[in-house]
Formats: C-alpha cells, sequence, structure tokens
C-alpha cells in the first residue's frame, strides 16, 4: 500500500503520545472485508494500491469515511465510499461489470413468432431473435404467443458465453402438471435432460400432454431415470425411493506387501467382489475391518449395505540358506541360516592354507567368483564353496605404460622360482619394483620364491634434459625458453634483439642450427645453444634543394631530407628521394653492421620549363594602359620598372605578386601615358629551382 501503512504507524503513534497517555486507552480500530464477482480484482484504498485482490479484508482502520476502489482486467473499475466506526465490520459483496460484454442469447420456439420479454421488459423482438452485447448474468426470459401458455425460463450467461434456448411452446388449455417425490426428498429434478432447478418434493407446470424422461439427482445416491406421461387438466404424481450409494474402500498391511481390486462406489444392494494378491515374498493372511477379522479368503464377497474400509493383511515370507565345502578339507564357510523374503545373505568361503577359492555352486551351477558372496533372499538354497589346490599368478606391468617393458610373469606352483625383469624404453630409467605401492627391489632383474599370487609395479623415470642459452655479444637481445624439459617434450626458444641489434642465427658448439629467432626443437639431450646478433648500421640521406620525401626499398619512410634512417640491418638498401617539380632520384647504397652510411648531398634535377609569357595590352578611355599576362606555370613578379620617353625612370612598388598558369592577369598602369614607354617585367618560377626571368614590353602611345 505504498505509504498507507507508514502513515497510519506515524498516526497511530502520535494518538498513543498525545492523546491517549493520561488515559492509557488505545484507540479501537475497524475491519472492512471485500470480495468481488469475480474474485482476483486489485484493492485501492484512498487511490492507494494495498496489494490485496479480492476476497481479503482491511485491517486497522481508523473511524473515518474511506473511498475504495476495485480493478480487474475487462472489466469495469468500481469506486465507492464508506464511513466505518471502532471495532465495526462490514462485508462488501461487489458485481463487476464488464467492459467489453460480448455475451449473446438466441432464442427460438416452436412455433416462432413468440414475443421476447427479458426480465419484464418487452423487447421488441419475436422468436427466432439473438440478443448480443449482453454483461454476465441471470436473465428471465418471457415467451409469449396467442393461443399459447406463456413459457418463464431463466438464462444463466457467463462471460463472452453464447446460450441458445429453443423452447416448445404449449397450446393454452392442453397443459397438464407433474407432481414428484422422492424417499429420501431434496433430489434435483431433470425433466427431458433439462435442470428444472427444482427439489423433490415439488410440482412441474404447465407441462404439454405426452410422455417425459424424468431423472432424480441426489448426493450419495444413485442416479434415478424413469418416464411419465402427463395429461391434459391433470395431475400426475411420481413416488421414487431414491438408492443410497456406498464406498467401499481398501488398504493394504503393511504397505506395498500386495495389491487389491474390487473396491469402489456401489449402490445400495450391488454385490461387492475384493481380491487379495499378494507382492512376491508375501503370503496372504486375511481381511480385516476395525482390527477385526471378517474373512481369511483371498476373495472376499459381500453384499453393499453400507461404507466400509477393509485392509489386507499379508505376511512376509521365511527361507532356509545351507552352505558346505568341496572339498570338506578344502575351506570352511559362514553365513548361512534362516531369512525372511529380501533380507541380504552375506556368505563367506575361507580356503584352508595350500587351496584356492574357485566360484560358488547351486545345483551343480556357478552363481559367484567372489569368496564374499552377497544377495537378496528370496526362496530356499543350497550353496557350495568350491576350493583347489593353491596355484598362482604372478603379473607384472610398467608405470608409466611406455616407460618400458617387463617379463617373467606368469603361472605358478608354490615354490617355483619366479625371475623378472624390467627394461627401460629409451628416453626413461628404471627406478625400482614395487607391490601395492610399496618397494620391494631395486634390482632390473628381481628374483624370488613364489608362495602367493603377486602383482608387481616396474616403475620407470622419464629422463629430464637441460637446455641452456646464452646470448652473443651479451648486451644485445634476450632469450626466453631455456630450462629443464622432459624426454620427447617441445622445447620453444624465442631470441629477441634489443634496439639497434638484429638476430643472425643460433649455434651450437660453434655450429649453426637455426637461422629463425623462433627455434622448436624435441628434447632428446642436454643442449647449450647461444643466439647471436650483430649491430644495425644507418644512412645518412640530404639534398638539395631539401625536403624530399624519402623512400626506403620503395616504402615511404614519412621523412623529408635531411634524414638519418636508424637501426638497419646490414644488407644493400635502395634510398629514392622524391619532390614535386624534380625528377625522382633512387640511389642503391650498402649499409654495414654498426657503421653510419653517408650518402651526402644529392642533387636533385630540376624538371620544370622556361617562363613563356603572351602578353597583350590596351589602352582605356582615360588613356591609361592595360596589361594582360599569361604565364605557362605559376611566376611570382618581384618587381616592375618603367621608363619614361625622356629617359627617365619611373619606379613601380609591384613585388611579390603571385600569378597562376594559365590564367590572364589584368594590370593598369597609373597614369595617362604618350609617346614611347619602356616597361619591364622581373619574376621568378614557383617551382623548380626559381629562375629569374624578364620580360620587356616597349609601348608607344600617340
Amino acid at each position: 500500500m505504498k505509504n498507507y501503512y507508514k502513515l497510519l504507524a506515524a498516526f497511530l503513534l502520535s494518538i498513543v503520545l498525545i492523546t491517549c497517555v493520561e488515559n492509557h486507552v488505545l484507540p479501537e480500530f475497524g475491519k472492512i472485508f471485500i470480495t468481488s464477482d469475480p474474485i482476483g480484482a486489485e484493492i485501492f484504498l484512498n487511490n492507494e494500491n494495498t496489494g490485496k485482490v479480492t476476497p481479503d479484508s482491511l485491517f486497522e482502520l481508523l473511524s473515518d469515511e474511506y473511498t475504495i476502489s476495485l480493478k480487474l482486467n475487462e472489466f469495469i473499475d468500481t469506486t465507492f465510499t464508506t464511513s466505518i466506526n471502532e471495532n465495526q465490520r462490514q462485508n462488501f459483496d461487489i458485481f463487476l461489470k464488464e467492459q467489453n460484454p460480448k455475451g449473446k442469447i438466441t432464442l427460438t420456439s416452436e412455433p416462432s413468432g413468440a414475443e421476447i420479454y427479458i426480465d419484464n421488459q418487452n423487447t421488441g423482438e419475436v422468436t427466432p431473435a439473438s440478443f448480443s452485447n449482453l454483461e454476465r448474468g441471470t436473465y428471465q426470459v418471457k415467451l409469449s404467443l396467442n393461443l399459447y401458455d406463456d413459457s418463464v425460463f431463466d438464462v444463466n450467461l457467463g462471460k463472452d458465453e453464447t446460450v441458445q434456448k429453443n423452447t416448445r411452446l404449449i397450446i393454452a388449455g392442453t397443459a397438464g402438471s407433474l407432481y414428484i417425490t422422492s424417499n429420501p426428498s431434496g433430489a434435483a429434478i431433470f425433466l427431458d435432460n433439462f435442470n428444472t432447478g427444482f427439489v423433490t418434493p415439488d410440482s412441474i407446470k404447465p407441462l404439454a400432454a405426452g410422455n417425459y424422461n424424468i431423472k432424480l439427482v441426489l448426493d450419495n445416491h444413485k442416479d434415478t431415470t424413469f418416464v411419465t406421461s402427463v395429461t391434459t387438466g391433470n395431475t400426475t404424481v411420481a413416488n421414487i425411493n431414491l438408492k443410497e450409494i456406498f464406498t467401499i474402500s481398501t488398504s493394504v498391511n503393511p504397505e506395498n506387501s500386495g495389491t487389491v481390486s474390487g473396491d469402489g462406489v456401489f449402490v445400495e444392494g450391488e454385490n461387492v467382489k475384493l481380491s487379495a494378491v499378494a507382492s512376491t515374498g508375501y503370503t496372504f493372511v486375511n481381511w480385516t475391518e476395525n482390527g477385526s477379522q471378517v474373512s481369511n479368503n483371498a476373495v472376499y464377497s459381500f453384499t453393499a449395505n453400507s461404507n466400509r474400509n477393509l485392509t489386507a493383511n499379508f505376511s512376509l515370507n521365511s527361507y532356509t540358506i545351507s552352505t558346505s565345502s568341496n572339498p570338506e578339507n578344502g575351506g570352511s564357510t559362514n553365513g548361512g541360516g534362516e531369512f525372511n523374503h529380501g533380507e541380504t545373505a552375506n556368505l563367506s568361503a575361507i580356503p584352508e592354507l595350500g587351496f584356492t577359492f574357485i566360484n560358488w555352486t547351486e545345483n551343480g551351477n556357478s552363481v559367484s567368483t567372489n569368496q564374499d558372496y552377497s544377495f537378496s533372499v528370496i526362496s530356499n538354497r543350497s550353496l557350495v564353496a568350491n576350493f583347489s589346490l593353491n596355484n598362482y599368478v604372478i603379473t607384472t606391468s610398467s608405470n608409466p605404460e611406455n616407460g618400458g617393458s617387463t617379463s617373467g610373469g606368469g603361472g605358478f606352483d608354490f615354490g617355483d622360482q619366479a625371475n623378472l625383469v624390467a627394461t627401460p624404453s629409451v628416453g626413461y630409467t628404471f627406478v625400482n619394483w614395487t607391490e601395492n605401492g610399496n618397494e620391494v627391489s631395486t634390482e632390473q632383474n628381481f628374483s624370488f620364491t613364489v608362495d602367493k599370487s603377486r602383482s608387481l609395479v616396474a616403475n620407470f623415470l622419464i629422463n629430464t634434459y637441460t637446455i641452456s642459452t646464452a646470448v652473443n655479444p651479451n648486451e644485445a637481445g634476450s632469450v626466453s625458453g631455456s630450462g629443464d624439459y622432459d624426454h620427447g617434450s617441445l622445447v620453444n626458444l624465442i631470441a629477441t634483439p634489443n634496439i639497434g641489434y638484429s638476430f643472425v642465427n643460433w649455434t651450437e658448439d660453434g655450429n649453426e642450427v637455426s637461422i629463425n629467432s623462433n627455434y622448436s626443437f624435441t628434447a632428446l639431450t642436454d643442449r647449450n645453444l647461444v643466439a647471436n646478433f650483430e649491430e644495425n648500421g644507418n644512412i645518412n640521406v640530404n639534398s638539395d634543394p631539401t625536403g624530399a620525401d624519402v623512400y626506403l626499398n620503395n616504402i615511404f619512410t614519412g621523412q623529408t631530407t635531411p634524414h638519418t634512417i636508424e637501426n638497419l640491418v646490414k644488407g644493400e638498401y635502395s634510398i629514392t628521394l622524391k619532390l614535386d617539380d624534380f625528377a625522382d632520384t633512387t640511389i642503391v647504397t650498402d649499409v654495414f653492421s654498426g657503421q653510419t652510411t653517408n650518402l651526402g648531398t644529392i642533387f636533385l634535377r630540376d624538371t620544370t620549363s622556361a617562363v613563356e609569357v603572351n602578353v597583350t595590352y590596351s589602352v582605356n578611355s582615360n588613356q591609361q594602359l592595360i596589361f594582360t599576362f599569361k604565364f605557362n606555370q605559376d611566376i611570382r613578379f618581384n618587381r616592375v620598372t618603367v621608363t619614361r620617353p625622356d629617359g627617365t625612370p619611373f619606379p613601380q612598388n609591384y613585388s611579390g605578386v603571385l600569378l597562376p598558369e594559365g590564367i590572364g592577369i589584368n594590370w593598369t598602369y597609373p597614369e595617362k601615358i604618350v609617346g614611347e614607354w619602356k616597361f619591364v617585367f622581373v619574376g621568378s618560377k614557383v617551382g623548380g629551382r626559381q629562375q629569374d626571368f624578364e620580360v620587356t614590353e616597349f609601348v608607344d602611345v600617340l
């Protein structure tokens, strides 16, 4: 209920502390019990979910007014208000209305055309007709047709149920009645398999003249069916004696000792036949009722005239187990005697000195080869323990199985000499002979006198080898994977160079055994291996001009000149320099261990062409000269000099202007000119080696 009980507890505490301290009187509470049709609706108190569903009670309610709501899926929420006083209990039974009723009643009649009344309201419909979207509940239906008696009946409609009713109307003035009594009374009356809702004694009217099938149903009594006739204007009386039904129950003593059949429900006066069948190992004794014997026959018959509870009693069977020895002097036996069915007999055969137990036999057939023979007793038995003069078996095995082989075992008579030999496999060494885990000899050739059967184990130990490693030179790198290994194990050695060094090879006793830094082999002996490294070299490269991309073996290093390529394994390398507007240049050189190869400054060949320009000019309305330049490549103007017709210079501040390739650039001379003027434009390439160029134009303006 979320905060409901917390608020209630706080309120009660305040009442106790403030109001009740002087009078020492605790408040009294009320209680509300709520149920609903259907049940299972959530109960809300003052809009708080109590966590309860109908039917349930709300306890410890103080005197006050409360709002109660019931909520259930597919039904309309129902809310009501009630006031409760101290020590008062209120009960509410709420009928919940469906949210979307889908009940349906279909009514037909013989003959059709009867007016239909539901709950005393004329529906305006006549048979046949259907009424949909009805809520669950009981509806009173009346069918009315001229010249026929009204037919009135109830229809019980469940949620979303469809009920069809076909009614045979009775012509007015042709009806009779039927009065039925029974012994005992209170039996439900069914008319033509329809429950009339009446119980005996009662009358059923009106009924059309004719024959009717009547069935009377009463708890603990046999259903009674009969046919009776009803005539016009008369009352037919039927008085029926109902036969009582008795229950005959049975049990078994002791439990699981047998089975019983024939019990059940019987009509008064019916013959009962009970049969008791003993389980395996049991024998039937008698039937008892309330502890008293009623029969000692396994099949017990009697007439049913009361409820009865009968017990079939059984007894457990007892058997004799006898034992003997063959030959008599071969050994002794024990464990025989008297046993109840299902008990376990534990027989033991004990051979005399010089004899060996063979088996247990029964009627000449072997039943066990164990000296200690246990079985569940289900019959009388006579068992023989058979013995033979000793013969011993010496068995041998290897540990581990692949550690070596053994010989010399087999069958021996008492006192024979056994000569065992243990031979180790390659990679193994003999350790000792053991028996039951205890050492008996450290000699590979083990001899002894046989006086019993023995199981001997030749133990071998796998050889272990030491794999040691070294680094040459010491500071050049590291090695992993050395250590002790069992014979046949896989060894994985890994040589890792330090920065500035490269792996060369593995050597053993000065001889190369592998050029792979990861060297794997099978351990077959002690080994001492050396990982050899050599110092790396460098390449120093520069260019004119600088800033060229440096490629090593056609792979871009990410660097530009000048640059030193470090930590290279000795060998031959290709160095390529790439720079825009210059030809790619490749040099092949050798790198030596611990040395830096200096390639010096590599002069890059300029691939840009000479500057070419197309110059046009025009004179505008202000007699100002306008030049238009188009260059074959990107250029930059450094300066512009102008000489007047009188030979005096007219300097211009025009430098550092970038002119892109192929795009016309206009330059307007700021003064009006007359006569022959000389214009000199000086600049340089943007790409290549930036050689200066000069463009001279003579302009004669009249």
